[in-house]
């Protein structure tokens, strides 16, 4: 009888929904925590967004122009003109000086050709004391305009390295029929010191802030089934903020030390990258470690890419710096690494569509992360390393290269941040996260031998009762 009742108990027990399969029961803060917290972290990761593209689009340009345009009185038929422009406060870091001059006129039609007797004297000083000067006879200069603009092709007026003095005086005589001229107008361009001084101190900023991930996710360590995870994050965080290369700045002159800021940031960025691919691995086979074989692979891949990307680095400084004009040249090493990264930013792509099939949901949270991952690197490889360099646009600007080091950077940091081991409990009561996308998990107390005796003395005292009333 007793047999009987408890057969029909154990019919009568409700089905229990297990908690998830969390690659080898994960405590990691993105599977753990509140859909609360993780929707303000989303919104810090957006923030970082906003601000790093800002900041690559303030950058200042590599080659620094100006121009200045000086109005002419109205006169009739030919007339000699003296024209005195001065440069100061010139540094050996400007490197080189370029002056151009163009004519501007009142009218906009029909092209136009305009001969002018030229002459011009340029004084070099140093704390105002004079260093050299150089003289130009006077010679015809032909100058011409196209129709529908009113301002002339330029006309060299001065190029020149920068020597040991800090102001250029530059004294012009013109003589022409400016009947219908309205002014001149100069235009200078010198290198832009500032331009790798702001690329530094972003590089600076950002290796704090994934310094300060790594430090949260090693106060908060505990030993998890994902040890291959927690081992990689600590990796990436190392090599985040020695990307910077912070021995450069207490060496300033070696050029050792200027050549490993390009290898360490080439090192973290590709070590970013290989980790994206290890992680979807890893969704994709429900696993904690990768097979070996695709390790090793991704590994020899993407230590060929840190090489050239290294390469490509250092190549396109090294002719920033001695860049005298602004010429569009693709360099042999740039355009290795642009193939590279183009197969790198493409690849992400199918990976995350085959890893968020066959996850079949069972990490959503971490698939949702990392496809906004995969699609913001992805698209900032594209366009900034393959695309960019490719078509040789911003090829004098440091604003590709810092939104692409930043989006890698606050990628890593919050990758850091995600995984590190939360605060989450491992199991929720029943009812306490009802809109939370992990079922709930019931503990179920088993029978001690005690209980079993209690249920048998409670039959046998039930069928004494009832052969008592027969």
């Amino acid at each position: 009888m007793s047999i009987q009742n408890k057969s029909q108990d154990l019919g009568e027990l409700a089905d229990v929904d297990l908690a998830p399969h969390v690659l080898g029961g994960s405590h990691f803060f993105i599977e753990g925590d509140s859909m609360i917290s993780i929707m303000v972290t989303y919104v810090m990761i957006f923030a970082f967004f906003i601000m790093h593209l800002y900041a690559a689009i303030r950058s200042p340009e590599v080659l620094s122009r100006k121009e200045e345009f000086y109005g002419f009185n109205q006169t009739e038929g030919n007339t000699t003109l003296d024209l005195d422009a001065t440069l100061s406060q010139l540094q050996p870091l400007h490197h080189f000086l370029n002056v151009n001059g163009s004519i501007v006129r009142k009218s906009t039609q029909n092209d136009k050709k305009m001969t002018l007797e030229a002459s011009s004297k340029v004084n070099y000083l140093k704390n105002y004391n004079s260093q050299n000067s150089e003289s130009t006879d006077t010679k015809p200069l032909v100058v011409t305009f196209h129709d529908g603009s009113n301002t002339s092709l330029p006309f060299p007026i001065l190029h020149k390295v920068l020597g040991d003095y800090d102001t250029i005086q530059i004294k012009m005589t013109l003589t022409a029929d400016y009947t219908d001229i309205e002014g001149i107008k100069f235009d200078w361009k010198f290198a832009n010191p500032s331009a790798e001084k702001y690329l530094a101190s972003a590089k600076i900023l950002m290796s704090f802030l994934i310094g300060y991930m790594l430090i949260v996710f090693v106060f908060y360590f505990k030993v998890d089934g994902e040890q291959f995870t927690q081992i990689f994050c600590i990796i990436l965080g190392i090599a985040g903020v020695l990307s910077c290369n912070p021995f450069s700045y207490l060496m300033q002159s070696s050029s050792g030390l200027q050549i490993a800021d390009h290898i360490l940031m080439a090192i973290f960025l590709n070590i970013f990258k290989a980790f994206v691919f290890f992680e979807l691995e890893l969704l994709r086979t429900r696993s904690s470690v990768p097979n070996n074989s695709f390790l090793m692979v991704l590994f020899a891949f993407y230590g060929l890419v840190a090489i050239f990307e290294s390469a490509a680095s250092y190549d396109r400084q090294a002719f920033l710096r001695k860049a005298q004009n602004e010429i569009n040249v693709l360099l042999p090493s740039e355009k290795i690494n642009s193939y590279l990264e183009l197969i790198t930013g493409l690849a992400m792509i199918p990976h995350f569509i085959v890893a968020f099939i066959q996850n079949a949901g069972t990490n959503i949270r971490r698939l949702v992360f990392f496809g906004l991952v995969v699609a913001t690197t992805s698209l900032t490889i594209l366009i900034t390393q393959a695309y960019f360099p490719l078509s040789l646009k911003n090829t004098f600007s440091y604003a590709p290269t810092i939104f692409y080091i930043s989006v890698c950077v606050t990628n890593a940091s919050f990758i850091i941040f995600f995984l590190h081991s939360g605060t989450g409990q491992e199991y929720n009561k029943m009812g306490v996260l009802k809109d939370d996308t992990q079922p709930m998990v019931v503990d179920i107390e088993q029978m001690t031998d005690d209980d079993d005796d209690d249920d048998d003395d409670d039959d046998s005292d039930s069928d004494e009762e009832e052969e008592e009333e027969e």
